[in-house]
């Protein structure tokens, strides 16, 4: 659904400017039997932010945290709540960019460049638990953290921040116990700390 654009009296005026966003509308259509009715949002000022409005957490460390496992990429950026005028990339952990239905690991990087076209974010994507970048929670990333925890295979980078899961800031079997519990089906790690 395209969005509307409203003419500025004059460049650089404050004349409302439509905002256009899932992140700013939470209603963008109305359907009767005979016509579409869409809802715009303006900004009182004429200003669009350069921000975003989003569910997940950007952190200064550069990670980005509180997806679920299963988030598909599509689902990733739909959810994220850019202003109309950014842009968002996401890549694998060897830079390939991603499919927009391929699913988001620890360890893909996504890119955020404001309406300047100048870098707005860079960092990697942590999911708690997937401590082997597949975007799943499995036995294997229980082994991984299980090694980590008895010294014989060390973590390292973002995989090592995803074995955090019970987000006291260190590894210790509290997290294995996490990760057994989510693949066995009886708890759940909590994606946003």
């Amino acid at each position: 659904m395209p969005a509307a654009t409203l003419p500025s009296t004059q460049e650089g005026s404050n004349a409302p400017v439509l905002l256009f966003t899932k992140a700013y509308t939470t209603l963008q259509s109305l359907v009767s039997d005979t016509e579409t009715t869409f809802l715009a949002v303006f900004s009182p000022n004429g200003e669009i932010p350069d921000d975003l409005s989003t569910d997940y957490i950007l952190s200064d460390s550069g990670h980005i945290s509180g997806l679920s496992f299963g988030t598909t990429c599509a689902d990733f950026l739909e959810k994220l709540g850019l202003s109309p005028l950014m842009r968002c990339t996401v890549r694998d952990a060897e830079g390939t960019e991603k499919s927009a239905d391929s699913v988001m690991k620890s360890g893909d990087t996504v890119t955020i460049y404001d309406r300047n076209n100048d870098l707005f974010f860079d960092g990697t994507v942590l999911l708690y638990g997937d401590v082997n970048g597949d975007g799943l929670l499995r036995m294997s990333d229980l082994i991984k953290v299980r090694n980590h925890v008895l010294g014989t295979n060390p973590l390292s980078g973002i995989f090592l921040a995803a074995a955090d899961c019970n987000h006291d800031g260190n590894i210790r079997m509290s997290d294995l116990i996490k990760i057994r519990n989510q693949v066995l089906g009886t708890g759940t790690i909590i994606q946003k700390p």
